[in-house]
């Protein structure tokens, strides 16, 4: 009777498994152990290493530089038993997972399982949790779930994992994904008023400041208009990029990562001034306008951009103005005249 229970159970077991495989519910396993199966009948499954693959994306990669990357990144997991269905046993037995380390340059990468001996069929329900890690603009994977179901092959009585399913907010994936989530910023320099000086370099800080407890591990770059890129270091999570811009010159940061604040200012030695008028003979001075001071958190898979406008303007100091020279000059070139008469006169004289 117990016999014919098990066999029962087994094939129910082996229904379920299908159904779930017509339904797309078994993850895409890139590799997976042959000797899963038992040598002998009702012996245990042997542990077995499966695979999963693991990707990182990017946010609207049509914005940003082909070179911008996610920052390379050690990803771990960890699974907890959650419950046992149809089965003799009580508790899932321990699955791990193996450290996986993506490269900068790679989307994705081959997450292993190691699951153990099963000794009953069942199905086995874990918890999986992705260890948060300090890189800003990093979005690790969440509510995850391993299911693995365990069948007693009917003919040899062997113990074998029939289904392997990873799933996130309780649907089937077939990889278990992070996202990267980054924006980049532009300043452009504009230069305006009658004595403003578009040949002047005028020089701009930028400050970077990564948000808390998180660090820039990406490559951020900048360049200023179509030179050539230049990488930008973090120090203690802080950054800045000082460079000179002169009428209609940009500078651009890419790949910025999600989180990261700016300001954009003027240097202080050049000479501010409220309105564009003042201080007409200083040449250093100028209306400045556009300024961020107040830091801005970087917004995601967008571009920034701002102008700083420098402004300078004089009032010409005159008494003739241009609309009555011509009439001044004839008036000039008359008198002129009438001096040349009178002395030719007094000559004939």
């Amino acid at each position: 009777m117990k016999k014919f229970l098990a066999i029962l159970l087994a094939m129910m077991l082996a229904l379920i498994s299908v159904a779930a495989l017509a339904e797309g519910e078994t993850t895409k396993v890139v590799s997976i152990d042959p000797a899963t199966a038992s040598e002998a009948a009702g012996n245990p499954t042997k542990a077995v290493t499966v695979k999963i693959r693991k990707t990182i994306s990017a946010t609207s990669d049509d914005v940003y530089e082909p070179s911008d990357r996610h920052p390379e990144v050690t990803l771990e997991f960890t699974a907890e038993a959650k419950s046992v269905e149809l089965s003799t046993e009580t508790e899932a037995p321990v699955v791990t997972f193996n450290k996986l380390t993506i490269e900068e340059d790679a989307d994705y990468g081959d997450l292993e399982i190691n699951l153990p001996s099963y000794k009953a069929v069942g199905i086995y329900s874990y918890t999986v949790t992705e260890k948060a890690t300090s890189f800003a603009g990093m979005h690790e994977a969440a509510n995850l779930e391993l299911k693995v179901t365990v069948i007693q092959n009917v003919e040899t009585g062997n113990l074998e994992i029939a289904g392997i399913a990873i799933r996130q907010d309780d649907v089937k994936t077939d990889d278990i994904e992070n996202i990267y989530k980054s924006g980049r910023l532009m300043v452009t320099k504009i230069v305006e008023g009658n004595m403003g000086d578009r040949t002047k370099e005028f020089p701009i800080t930028i400050t970077l400041k990564a948000p808390e407890g998180k660090t820039v591990a990406s490559t951020v770059t900048y360049k200023i208009n179509d030179g050539d890129a230049e990488a930008v270091t973090f120090t203690d999570g802080k950054a800045e990029v000082k460079v000179n811009l002169k009428h209609d010159d940009s500078v651009e940061i890419f790949n910025l990562p999600e989180g990261v604040t700016y300001t954009v200012v003027e240097e202080n030695d050049i000479k501010h001034v409220d309105d564009s008028k003042d201080e007409q003979t200083n040449k250093e001075a100028y209306k400045v306008e556009g300024e961020v001071t107040e830091a801005i958190e970087i917004s995601v898979a967008e571009r920034m951009e701002y102008d700083i406008t420098n402004t300078k303007d004089i009032e010409p100091d005159t008494g003739i103005t241009l609309e009555s020279l011509p009439y001044v000059l004839l008036m000039a070139l008359a008198m002129l005249g009438l001096v040349a008469l009178k002395l030719r006169r007094r000559e004939e004289y």
